[in-house]
């Protein structure tokens, strides 16, 4: 069942394209460095064995068994990088998309909210992120800021205009009047 609450439905894939793309693109070529890496050190591991195996005191007819054997294991071997490889890079893709959706919805949502109350389409409300998101501090920095400003309700400037303010400093109940 899909959840269609207006302030969770996702309209894009990207919600802010530019940093989840760029995020992903490390993540890909972390990827593809350790798929080099891993087909070098693999051929260099496989050529010290050819090279040992052949320093060996071995009669010619072994020695020949030794190097076909070494030959056709390289293909099989080759296949396998390529298989781990492309699984990686398919995870650390998966990752990277991911990550990004954590990092760049919240950051995209938050500059969207803001852009809004800037032209003067939305009206001020609390920002919530999703639980998993990251930036949830962002989101609550962000909340006591419109509070502190006055934009929101039970703001400092709301209660300084009123006269209500209860101050931590003179107990519980006690109201401070407002200044003349």
């Amino acid at each position: 069942m899909a959840n269609t609450r207006r302030g969770y439905q996702r309209h894009r894939f990207f919600s802010n394209p530019r940093f989840q793309l760029r995020l992903i693109l490390v993540f890909a070529l972390l990827a593809a460095f350790y798929g080099v890496v891993n087909y070098y050190v693999s051929m260099h591991a496989l050529e010290t064995l050819r090279t040992d195996i052949l320093a060996l005191d071995l009669q010619p007819q072994a020695r020949s068994d030794v190097e076909i054997l070494v030959q056709q294991s390289e293909t099989p071997l080759a296949l396998q990088i390529g298989l781990i490889t492309a699984l990686c890079f398919a995870m650390l893709v998966l990752a990277g998309v991911y990550i990004s959706h954590k990092i760049g919805g919240p950051a995209g949502r938050l500059s969207r909210y803001m852009q809004s109350l800037m032209d003067g389409w939305g009206t001020p409300h609390p920002i919530r992120f999703r639980k998993l998101d990251f930036l949830a501090e962002l989101a609550a920095v962000f909340n006591a800021f419109q509070r502190h400003v006055g934009v929101l309700p039970g703001s400092q400037a709301e209660e300084q205009t009123t006269g209500d303010r209860t101050s931590p400093a003179e107990g519980e109940g006690a109201t401070r009047e407002g200044v003349s």
